[in-house]
């Protein structure tokens, strides 16, 4: 569990397997339909879902027959599971009904992908004012609540849409790091991290550019402009397009010695 998350009696994890502490201790979250409803809800935090959204959200078009009920059911036992210590025909804290639809209450630092996002909007606004160190902090710890895939080993409709943004989330955040981490002069391997995420997402411009950068910043200008060769040899043939202003612009950067790199 991330010491960015506060030490409040329900803990969620969602990047990553789904995974929910209570007062330190982990959680079974049952048959995978009810651990879908979970990660729906989460996914929700802190906003009104409603039935269909929900059922649609979990199953997409092989809704079952009996699916209102199959929810109702998956969603008391969420609250007895949430809320173990809640008397029969005690109404729930956590799991409520709005005349809008069910809403899961999640407050600050129970859920890691809320952090995240924080954490994200808080290195924004560091580096907007001038803050480096303290934006690339932000950004490390970031990508520190990553554990692996958003709901990893669980499937549906809006688990798998999701899923794709959030990764695309991540991938921004990690380039704002690696371009953080260039611009302090940190020690570290960002050459091989880069090459790395190239080979996992060849078509990102932003990515080449930055291990030119790395590149020319250690010495090695010959392998940083062929860098720029391998990316617009990339772009032509599977896009059909030349590389872009800021790709372009750090070929030049390099090409004049320019002192900004």
């Amino acid at each position: 569990m991330s010491d960015q998350l506060a030490s409040n009696a329900l803990r969620y994890e969602v990047l990553g397997p789904l995974r929910v502490w209570l007062e330190g201790a982990e959680l079974v979250l049952g048959p995978a339909q009810q651990r879908r409803v979970l990660a729906v809800l989460l996914l929700h935090a802190n906003k009104s879902v409603s039935r269909e959204q929900l059922i649609d959200a979990v199953w997409g078009t092989a809704v079952p027959a009996r699916a209102v009920n199959l929810l109702q059911r998956n969603v008391s036992a969420l609250r007895r599971l949430l809320e173990p210590h809640r008397a029969p025909r005690e109404p729930s804290e956590i799991l409520t009904w709005t005349d809008a639809g069910y809403l899961l209450t999640v407050s600050n630092g129970q859920l890691d992908l809320l952090a995240f996002e924080r954490a994200a909007e808080q290195a924004r606004a560091a580096r907007a004012a001038g803050d480096l160190p303290e934006a690339a902090k932000a950004l490390h710890g970031a990508l520190r609540l990553w554990r692996g895939r958003l709901c990893e080993g669980l499937a549906g409709p809006l688990l798998d849409t999701e899923r794709y943004r959030l990764e695309e989330q991540r991938l921004g955040v990690v380039e704002q790091r690696i371009e953080m981490d260039l611009a302090l002069g940190v020690d570290v391997d960002l050459v091989g991290e880069l090459r790395r995420l190239i080979a996992a997402h060849p078509l990102h411009e932003r990515l080449h550019g930055l291990l030119m950068r790395a590149l020319h910043r250690s010495g090695r200008q010959a392998e940083a402009l062929q860098v720029y060769q391998e990316a617009r040899r990339l772009l032509n043939e599977e896009l059909g397009v030349e590389p872009g202003v800021e790709l372009r612009r750090t070929q030049e950067q390099i090409l004049a010695a320019d002192a900004v790199l």
